[in-house]
């Protein structure tokens, strides 16, 4: 609000130059001030973003074997065609959670062993 009160007034002649000059000093340090915090944002984004790709890479190369098994199986139980020549996609979701104990009692095993 400060910022645009101080644009529509900075050219008025009834307001002394020192005050005039105070506003535009201070609009553009703002300014530098929004662009340094917009750039800070975007940078701490790209960063997470890393982070998150390289915990994603590392948890899927520790549990490779695990989920191209989970892959195989599901496959092979989701293609198998029912009765009516369809395939049965509502196994899906019993092999995901049973994949994903699977995982919980390895990562559970990895942490007692530390």
């Amino acid at each position: 609000m400060l910022l645009n009160e101080s644009r529509s007034h900075k050219n008025r002649a009834d307001i002394p130059t020192e005050y005039r000059e105070l506003a535009r000093y201070l609009d553009e340090r703002f300014q530098g001030r929004i662009v340094y915090l917009k750039l800070d944002r975007q940078r701490t984004q790209e960063l997470d973003k890393e982070r998150r790709f390289r915990q994603y890479r590392d948890w899927l190369s520790q549990h490779r074997a695990l989920v191209n098994r989970f892959l195989e199986v599901a496959e092979r139980k989701v293609s198998l065609l029912d009765d009516y020549g369809d395939e049965n996609w509502d196994t899906l979701p019993k092999e995901i959670e049973t994949c994903m104990l699977k995982i919980v009692k390895t990562e559970n095993t990895i942490i007692t062993l530390r």
